[in-house]
């Protein structure tokens, strides 16, 4: 099984899967934050020199697609890819720190 940020959606799905690869793992962030990871076209534009519109939509099929060329990519190197920093705030994002207590618990 290959994909990226797996752990989400096997847990949510109540999967167990032996032999996976998780792309977000082979990519580390150079950062002293624990648990962080680059989004996938990040990945895709640092590592394969891709260019994407952050307006577009998310393509599933795109996804799968730059997941196996990423676990393709790195099992071609002789050395693992070093850590790189994260990507800068394009303004794009939404960043939520925490949920506000007044949304209720099915926020």
């Amino acid at each position: 099984l290959v994909g990226h940020r797996l752990n989400g959606d096997l847990a949510a799905l109540g999967l167990w899967h032996g032999p996976l690869v998780d792309v977000s793992l082979l990519f580390g962030v150079e950062t002293r934050k624990q648990h962080q990871y680059h989004p996938l076209r990040y990945i895709a534009e640092r590592l394969l020199q891709m260019k994407f519109d952050e307006n577009e939509p998310h393509d599933a099929l795109e996804s799968a697609r730059l997941i196996m060329r990423l676990a393709q990519h790195e099992a071609e190197q002789t050395m693992p890819t070093t850590p790189f920093g994260p990507k800068e705030f394009s303004g794009c994002e939404l960043v939520v720190r925490h949920i506000p207590y007044e949304w209720g618990a099915g926020a």
